[in-house]
């Protein structure tokens, strides 16, 4: 068994990625993260600090049970999933592969200087959402679900913001970095993640904008697999990989 470790974009829940588990061989284990606030937890407080979510993450983590572990994040997801790791690899525990997805890494500013997106009014909060071609037309047109979801993509624009301004140092854990070829971050720029690991860093492009994920689930499920399979062959050529397992 491997176990494959999920982190949802901004307003995502585990439901992201359900329909994953027909697309992944019998012996991945699929575990997604579920912040409050969403789905299942709708009724539990938001939660706009990243370090209390990462530290509340960590701790879920390490209740699992041992297993060789691979890690997927999706934009706010990837920013999660890489400090996440990086605490487990303080403590001995990481991961044997990050798979990051149309995230931008910490340092990348392209605000041009305007206010954070979570700080700005309803009506240039929700002009950002339709830029990003993820919220659910239904959900923008609906004064009753903006009033229902706004708050929770708030807090979640903030996770990103803090993320960004608290995400420092390297990891030595490889990654695998995955764009849309008609997202606004460019391949340049996701390929400046080599800034943050001392490991191989790999980058793939696929057909679409900032959620190909949803779009292109059967080849990014299929890409995803391929890097768990070449973690996986790593870890039998690294001594004692296996017989230490890897603990999350």
């Amino acid at each position: 068994m491997v176990r494959l470790v999920c982190f949802p974009y901004a307003g995502g829940g585990p439901s992201v990625f359900w329909q994953w588990r027909d697309l992944m061989p019998g012996e991945t284990e699929i575990i997604a993260v579920h912040l409050p606030g969403r789905e299942r937890r709708m009724g539990d407080e938001l939660c706009s600090d990243f370090a209390t979510a990462i530290q509340n993450i960590v701790a879920a983590m390490k209740q699992l049970e041992p297993l060789p572990t691979v890690y997927f994040g999706h934009s706010l997801g990837g920013l999660m999933a890489f400090e996440t790791a990086r605490q487990l690899e303080d403590q001995h525990t990481p991961p044997l592969k990050l798979v990051l997805s149309a995230c931008y890494p910490p340092h990348i500013d392209k605000s041009g200087g305007k206010p954070p997106a979570w700080k700005q009014d309803d009506a240039h909060f929700i002009e950002e959402l339709k830029s990003l071609n993820g919220t659910p037309e239904e959900v923008l047109k609906s004064p009753e679900l903006l009033e229902l979801f706004l708050p929770l993509l708030r807090s979640d624009f903030q996770l990103v913001q803090e993320a960004r301004s608290s995400i420092r140092g390297r990891i030595k854990i490889s990654l695998a970095i995955l764009g849309g070829c008609d997202d606004n971050i460019t391949p340049d720029e996701l390929q400046q993640w080599t800034d943050y690991t001392s490991e191989s860093v790999s980058l793939q492009m696929f057909p679409g904008d900032h959620f190909f994920l949803n779009n292109h689930r059967s080849s990014v499920c299929s890409s995803v697999w391929s890097y768990i399979a070449e973690a996986l062959s790593a870890g039998v050529r690294r001594e004692g990989a296996f017989a230490q397992r890897v603990r999350v």
